[in-house]
């Protein structure tokens, strides 16, 4: 026969029960659930779900154990009546039906809310974060959103905006995890913002294109999931021609596009800059011309010889110290002093007639 034995606290009607999100990491979840918060199974909360979660639950368990083995997943199946308007939970424990099959089944049966209890005192379920309708954090401890109308009588809906990657706040005070989801929300709109102005510059490029009459053999474009910009190919390579590939990539200094160029002799499969794209002969010219060349790296600027000299009779003057220190200093002094002097030596004997 199917376990149906039930945990003492599932017949406490005295318990308050809270609405609540609740997830078991990122594999389940999260669901709308309702529970008491200090029924608790090594820390794991234990939640009642309606029939619809239950579905959603039991086609989610049933993917885990396809794709990770049923030998360590549980499953959750719903059977529904052919002629009456109900429906048979049950809970399957692939890993006990070689030891003990009569408790590898049971059969969950509704409270008298409807809800059904799934996975308590087994599955490590914990409280997860949602967002509600007016934008507002909640947690399992709130039951009024604060962003909302007091007089409303009823909860927001909570399935609205439900987060992509639920956040467990179990042992989470409730300010930081405010703050970590306005960080979240704020590196959202980061990349979402980097996203849209890349793929703009992707459209100018092409827009540019169009308008100088050239077809390219592939569009300028942002792959999927990429903030990265791919250049529009403009010309292959040709090795015998000695001629370089050309692409036309986005110039954000100029604001407009420039053309790169890919190596022809094959050592160098990247792009390096050329000129700016104006016309076609542009691309006809850059594709013999090459890169175009780098700037000088800046050299350091040299002190005048004038400058050193004051800093040497300076440090002269200072003096020598007692101990090592000071003689150190009036041996550097003096012989920068004399390098000095051998300098404007050699300087005036060149500039002698």
């Amino acid at each position: 026969m199917p376990d149906t034995n039930e945990p003492e606290w599932l017949a406490d009607s005295n318990a308050r029960m809270i609405e609540t999100r609740v997830c078991i990491d990122d594999r389940l979840g999260p669901y709308d659930a309702k529970l008491v918060p200090a029924n608790r199974w090594h820390g794991s909360v234990s939640p009642f779900f309606t029939l619809d979660v239950v579905r959603e639950l039991a086609a989610r368990t049933q993917e885990v154990a396809h794709e990770y083995g049923h030998d360590r997943n549980d499953t959750i199946h719903v059977i529904d009546s052919q002629r009456e308007p109900r429906a048979l939970v049950l809970h399957i424990r692939w890993s006990y039906l070689d030891q003990d099959g009569g408790s590898a089944v049971s059969i969950i049966q509704p409270n008298d809310e409807g809800l059904y209890g799934i996975g308590g005192w087994e599955w490590t379920w914990n409280f997860a974060s949602w967002q509600c309708a007016c934008g507002s954090t909640m947690h399992w401890h709130v039951t009024d959103c604060e962003g909302c109308d007091p007089t409303r009588d009823t909860q927001p809906d909570k399935t609205d905006a439900a987060p992509k990657e639920p956040t467990v706040l179990e042992d989470v005070p409730p300010w930081l995890a405010d703050a970590e989801a306005a960080y979240a929300t704020r590196q959202e709109a980061a990349a979402a913002h980097k996203v849209l102005t890349v793929v703009d510059r992707a459209n100018r490029i092409n827009r540019e294109l169009i308008e100088l009459g050239i077809t390219p053999i592939a569009l300028a474009d942002v792959p999927a999931g990429s903030t990265a910009l791919t250049p529009a190919l403009l010309v292959q390579a040709d090795p015998e021609a000695e001629l370089y590939a050309v692409y036309a990539d986005w110039d954000e200094t100029e604001g407009k596009a420039r053309l790169t160029l890919g190596h022809y002799w094959g050592e160098y499969t990247g792009q390096r800059p050329g000129r700016l794209l104006t016309t076609i002969d542009d691309v006809v010219e850059a594709r013999r011309e090459g890169p175009a060349p780098q700037p000088e790296p800046k050299r350091p600027t040299e002190i005048p010889r004038q400058e050193l000299r004051k800093v040497v009779e300076r440090t002269a003057a200072y003096g020598p110290r007692d101990g090592d220190t000071g003689e150190l200093t009036a041996l550097v002094a003096g012989l920068a002093a004399a390098v000095l002097y051998l300098a404007d030596t050699v300087t005036h004997a060149n500039d002698r007639p």
